[in-house]
């Protein structure tokens, strides 16, 4: 082979390394250039991503603090729901006061801070024209619920905001016409016009926290909630609803957060729950034929039943089997071993202990 030959091939077996090494040495500055303009562009999204969720987050209802706090039941003979509820099933309730509009209360205290307060008409006259004389006509059972808010200022503006008309905020006692009272008990705010399914769901303010209250008469506080059947806290707020999904959607759009699925099997119904605090509001749609498809049947959207986290199953169990003379069967419930109370003995609203 000629020297000229050699040459040529030693520059051309020369020269294809050094171009490859400057094709890929400039290709690796190009995918280095692409690589960081996509993540300066992913960074700036996942600020503007969480700049709006903390907005989104600090908009909702409950963002600084509240839940559960209380469900409201109306019965036709108010001594009768509390020997139903104190001497039968076991809970700590007692007579607790009369309202000027001709309506008596029952409450029962748990130690979440949660209650069920029970209604009754002492003066028919009075109370003519109060949504609970017309609920009376065709029903027991729960009528509404209310969920403590730390502000009712600050709830209104974000129920305004989200783009519901409102009443409120209201105190009580409502004083004179045209001035509020210096010295309230509570402030609410409510929907003008129905806007969630679940009957009367409305948001409280009280002048006075939980802590406060505790902390003036300890003992006292303790053992207004310490109950025989070892009932401890409200779980859940079932509400009957003819659609899931849609309901779920409407819980949201006030600023409350949706949580986990849930299974009602003792019910024949699927469920969502909606978080409020340390307590749940589930919503349940019928599965089949069975509790939840009659109750919707014969009262519509509307509260249905609580699940009651008790310290001890069996104890609750023997009482109620003592009490009533009857077998009480236990399941797996949504959040653990369960009883149902029999419905005729609850007033309308159906009760489920769990441990």
């Amino acid at each position: 082979m000629s020297n000229e030959r050699q040459t040529l091939i030693s520059f051309g077996f020369g020269f294809v390394p050094l171009w490859r090494r400057l094709l890929s040495a400039k290709f690796k500055v190009i995918v280095l250039t692409i690589f960081l303009f996509s993540v300066s562009i992913y960074l700036a999204d996942a600020v503007i991503a969480q700049s709006e969720g903390e907005e989104n987050q600090h908009d909702l209802l409950l963002s600084d603090g509240g839940g559960a706090d209380n469900g409201i039941v109306v019965v036709r003979d108010l001594n009768a729901a509390l020997e139903a509820f104190g001497k039968r099933l076991g809970f700590n309730i007692k007579a607790s006061g009369k309202f000027p509009d001709g309506i008596e209360n029952s409450v029962v205290y748990f130690k979440t801070g949660m209650y069920l307060e029970f209604l009754g008409v002492f003066d028919r006259i009075k109370a003519k024209d109060t949504p609970e004389v017309k609920f009376l006509e065709s029903y027991e059972g729960a009528i509404g619920m209310a969920l403590e808010i730390p502000s009712a200022d600050r709830a209104a503006n974000r129920l305004i905001k989200r783009g519901f008309e409102i009443n409120g905020p209201n105190r009580y006692p409502p004083g004179t016409v045209g001035q509020q009272p210096q010295n309230w008990l509570w402030r609410t705010v409510k929907f003008k016009k129905p806007e969630m399914p679940g009957g009367d769901v409305f948001f409280i303010e009280y002048k006075e926290s939980l802590e406060q209250l505790r902390s003036k008469n300890p003992q006292k506080y303790a053992a207004s909630r310490t109950h025989p059947n070892t009932a401890e806290k409200v779980q859940a707020v079932w509400i009957a609803v003819k659609n899931l999904d849609s309901a779920v959607k409407i819980y949201e759009s006030i600023g409350l957060k949706a949580g986990n699925q849930v299974s009602f099997s003792k019910l024949k119904a699927k469920g969502r729950e909606i978080i409020v605090g340390e307590s749940l509001i589930v919503l349940l749609e019928a599965d089949g034929r069975g509790k939840a498809a009659s109750f919707l049947k014969q009262r519509g959207e509307s509260i249905m039943g609580v699940s009651i986290k008790v310290g001890d199953l069996n104890t609750a169990k023997k009482m109620i089997e003592i009490n009533l003379k009857q077998r009480i069967k236990t399941y797996k419930g949504a959040y653990g071993k369960s009883l149902l109370a029999p419905f005729e003995e609850t007033h309308g609203i159906w009760v489920e202990l769990y441990q």
